[in-house]
């Protein structure tokens, strides 16, 4: 016979990241802040790195955008300009690529 009971049973209810607990028996505040994630929890402290590598991603992003952007103004000036070729056409599609992304991060932003 076994009287040793798993999580699910006693009510413990982990993070889905860090382990600890998070069930409304808790005594470490988890509880209050803790939001659904696949089939259980995050805790707000893990919640929170989530978010600050999503805002990493995100600055990065459009950072590689500027910089996209910046190579592509510099290729397209350094060849002719009135020049219809395939490559200029490459080119302006990348820059419109580009600056789609930089406007829509900055509509975020004004948005905020």
């Amino acid at each position: 016979m076994n009287w040793s009971k798993t999580f699910a049973q006693m009510g413990v209810e982990l993070c889905n990241e860090c382990g600890e607990d998070t069930s409304f028996t808790s005594f470490n505040g988890k509880f209050v802040n803790r939001i659904p994630a696949d089939d259980g929890w995050l805790c707000p402290d893990c919640l929170n790195d989530i978010e600050n590598e999503f805002e990493k991603e995100n600055d990065k992003m459009i950072s590689d955008a500027i910089t996209t952007i910046g190579f592509a103004l510099q290729a397209h000036v350094n060849t002719c300009y009135h020049e219809d070729t395939e490559e200029n056409k490459e080119e302006r599609e990348e820059i419109e690529e580009a600056w789609s992304i930089i406007k829509k991060h900055l509509k975020e932003n004004v948005d905020e």
